[in-house]
């Protein structure tokens, strides 16, 4: 006889059981403002300025480091940045991540997933018009791949009339910003041989 699950509370994380059973609620809150793991009743009505996008990539990264590390370091950074927003008053949103990059010249490594620069335009440019129609005013890429380029993109975007005065652009390389602003946050190796690992 299989055991009855208990429904999830709206607001919880979930983690996954075993197989074949059904997610587990955890006691970790769900950020208010995180879209993909919080509910509609939660979003009814709410308005939002400002949505964020964590882009990451699906790529290797050496033996010590799962394929999700660019997404993963990014929706982090957007969840605890939204909180943060979000307590001071701003009204944003954190978007389901985009999981997979430019890797066109990393294709060497077995699984490593790539989107065209091109493709990315064009997710972009559908996401963009998703938010004006929720009538979204600005948009933030947290990009945390390095082969990620948005700057040439944002510019056809703009010239191509996708933008108006309602809606704003801006992108972030994460990475480059904790390098620049808050330290380097690349680990020193172990071994003491001055590497870093990314």
């Amino acid at each position: 006889m299989r055991k009855a699950v208990r429904p999830l509370r709206a607001g919880t994380l979930t983690q996954r059981g075993p197989l074949g059973q059904a997610p587990k609620a955890t006691q970790e809150p769900v950020p208010g403002a995180v879209l993909g793991t919080s509910t509609y009743k939660q979003w009814k009505g709410k308005k939002v300025r400002v949505a964020v996008l964590p882009w990451g990539a699906t790529e290797a990264h050496n033996f010590h480091l799962p394929y999700a590390t660019d997404t993963l370091m990014a929706e982090k950074v957007a969840a605890l940045a939204a909180q943060r927003a979000a307590k001071r008053g701003a009204k944003v949103a954190v978007l389901p991540a985009i999981p997979y990059g430019s890797q066109a010249n990393t294709m060497a490594f077995n699984m490593n997933m790539n989107l065209n620069p091109s493709t990315q335009f064009l997710i972009l440019k559908d996401i963009i018009a998703s938010l004006k129609a929720h009538k979204v005013e600005k948009l933030v890429i947290l990009n945390g791949h390095g082969g990620n380029d948005f700057y040439a993109m944002q510019r056809e975007l703009y010239g191509c009339g996708v933008f108006s005065l309602v809606l704003c652009l801006l992108t972030i390389d994460f990475f480059f910003l904790f390098h620049h602003v808050g330290g380097n946050f690349l680990l020193k190796d172990p071994s003491g041989g001055g590497k870093t690992h990314n």
